[in-house]
């Protein structure tokens, strides 16, 4: 897979990045000890050959003569570098390096990228673009795209937002070594213009920062400085030490409020304190400078501060808190900081290499009737739920009603059953009126509820003769019961007001036992009770009736045809002669 390669060679630092076909973002390369962002150190052997980035600065703490540092602020510098007395030129070096960037980024990728870019400050003119072209034809980085840094970072910016066409964007490049300002405008093909003149100070970054904090460190330990002696190796080497403790400490402070700096020299061991409000105090004159420079910007634009659409702060010493404070209370635009401040150039450096895409042309196929075809989850997802409402839908249509016919609903194309004796009565779906019964419980409508129209020829069914049998016994001799025993699998019930004054022949209700209601008569103690003779008078005649009523019973049963109230007379009869013998 083919790749464009983005490198932004810094003062203190470099960072790579690369493009890769049918991809939108850009990746950041790591080139360090697993970071993505190299020391732009260069260590000289004595052999002449070079070594690059995290190697060098370890070299460089045995060995401080051969190492190089800020070589891009040489480049274009009549004056060569003199390196353990060997005069190299500064372009020369920074191609060195941008070539190992390269082989590094082969290595790891497998192949030579299709185009590489490189960034540079938008202050430099045509002299430093040359010399450094011409030098990296040489170390065989041919062709190379030379990008402006503060048009590469708008373009890893509108990469990652949307930004209107016409947009004016400021760029606010805080580095290691350098410091620029420039205004872009978003073309509408794509891509950024500079607009005005760009603005920029070389002498400008965080090497300058770092050098205000060593000097704080310097005046504290005073004396004991300035008596200590440069020549010797392990001076060296402690002073070495102590700036790079000092970096860190300025670095740490952006995120804390408070650092402690050791300070290791032979016959000198302390620690110095600093809080953030003594270091914005060191850098707070630089940063001032920064921002009148974008004012310059924009101004060489013919825009105002509320032209611009937001300010982006690219660099890594523009994670200084106060950089965004000033660049905030100065403009009043939104102000936007990366999140990797040191690679997001390297990344629009990639991304502008990108190929412009190809016109497509569009060709309209015959329309055929098919299904259109669904490619989304959220449209199956759609199609699902409405495939099974439309199933439930059918399902409720053709069931709802059938338990509201009597016999169920009759299947399409069927004609209503018809019962044997004539057409039953049926509900009429027609009709506007109601049902004679309630279709739910089967009982009939009550007489506020008026009912409906019949349907036209309608006929009631024939009611069937009621049946006059009495009802069937369970078990027992049927002679046993018929002279008054109860039946085998019925248990008497005494009657607390004494014996039935009737008996019903269609009534399933058992009969009285008669000697029930003798063994409460005999309970009586005939010692204490006058009445004993009469009483037992009473139940001598009232077991005769109760004979006597099963036995017209019987004769009712066995002739249905008779009228029912012979039974009514005899148990009048036989209430009467029972009234008649209980009274004293």
């Amino acid at each position: 897979m083919s790749y464009r390669l983005g490198i932004d060679f810094g003062t203190t630092f470099t960072a790579a990045a690369v493009h890769r076909d049918g991809e939108q973002g850009a990746e950041v390369v790591p080139l360090g000890d697993g970071k993505p962002a190299v020391p732009s150190v260069v260590f000289v052997a004595a052999d002449g050959s070079f070594v690059m980035g995290d190697a060098a600065v370890r070299r460089a703490v045995t060995d401080p003569d051969r190492v190089v540092r800020e070589v891009k602020r040489r480049i274009g510098d009549p004056t060569p570098v003199l390196v353990a007395g060997e005069p190299i030129e500064a372009h020369t070096i920074a191609a060195c390096f941008v070539r190992w960037v390269v082989d590094r980024v082969t290595e790891r990728e497998g192949t030579s990228p299709a185009a590489v870019a490189l960034t540079h400050p938008a202050s430099w003119g045509g002299h430093k673009r040359e010399l450094m072209a011409e030098a990296l034809a040489e170390q065989g980085v041919s062709p190379v795209r030379l990008v402006t840094e503060p048009a590469a970072a708008a373009v890893a910016y509108t990469a990652s937002g949307h930004v209107a066409p016409g947009a004016a964007i400021g760029v606010y490049d805080l580095g290691g070594g350098t410091f620029d300002a420039a205004v872009v405008r978003q073309l509408d093909e794509g891509g950024f213009e500079l607009v005005g003149v760009p603005q920029g100070i070389e002498s400008l970054g965080g090497v300058d920062f770092d050098e205000a904090v060593f000097e704080h460190v310097r005046t504290i330990v005073g004396t004991q400085w300035t008596e200590l002696d440069f020549t010797d190796p392990l001076v060296r080497t402690a002073a070495a030490t102590l700036r790079r403790e000092c970096t860190e400490a300025k670095e740490a402070l952006s995120a804390d409020t408070e650092v402690t700096i050791p300070v290791m020299l032979p016959g000198v061991s302390t620690r110095v304190r600093m809080v953030r409000t003594e270091f914005e105090q060191l850098v707070e004159p630089a940063i001032a400078a920064t921002v009148a420079a974008l004012r310059d910007a924009c101004a060489s634009a013919s825009l105002s501060t509320s032209d611009l659409t937001a300010v982006l702060l690219v660099g890594g010493s523009s994670r200084i808190p106060l950089v965004s404070q000033q660049v905030s209370a100065s403009f009043d635009r939104p102000v936007t900081v990366d999140s990797d401040p040191k690679a997001v150039v390297a990344r629009g450096a990639a991304l502008s290499s990108r190929p412009a895409a190809e016109p497509r042309t569009m060709e309209l196929a015959p329309v055929e009737a098919r299904l259109p075809v669904l490619r989304s989850r959220r449209a199956i997802t759609v199609a699902l739920a409405l495939a099974m409402c439309a199933g439930a839908l059918a399902v409720t249509t053709g069931t709802v009603g059938s338990d509201i016919l009597p016999g169920g609903a009759a299947p399409v194309g069927v004609a209503d059953p018809v019962a044997a004796g004539g057409p039953s009565e049926m509900l009429d779906p027609t009709s506007a009126g109601a049902p004679k019964e309630d279709p739910w419980t089967g009982e009939p409508y009550r007489e506020t509820t008026p009912p409906g129209p019949e349907r036209p020829g309608a006929q009631p069914a024939e009611a069937a003769p009621a049946d006059l049998s009495p009802a069937p016994t369970t078990g027992g001799d049927r002679e046993a019961q018929v002279n008054g025993a109860p039946p085998a699998t019925q248990t008497p019930k005494p009657s607390p007001s004494g014996p039935a004054d009737s008996v019903n022949p269609t009534s399933a209700d058992p009969e009285p036992d008669p000697t029930t209601t003798t063994d409460q008569t005999t309970t009586t103690d005939p010692t204490t009770d006058p009445t004993t003779d009469e009483t037992t008078a009473t139940t001598t005649e009232q077991t005769s009736s109760e004979t006597t009523t099963t036995e017209t019973t019987e004769t009712v049963a066995e002739q249905p045809d008779a009228p029912v109230e012979t039974t009514a007379e005899t148990n009048s009869e036989t209430s009467a002669e029972t009234t008649s013998g209980t009274t004293p």
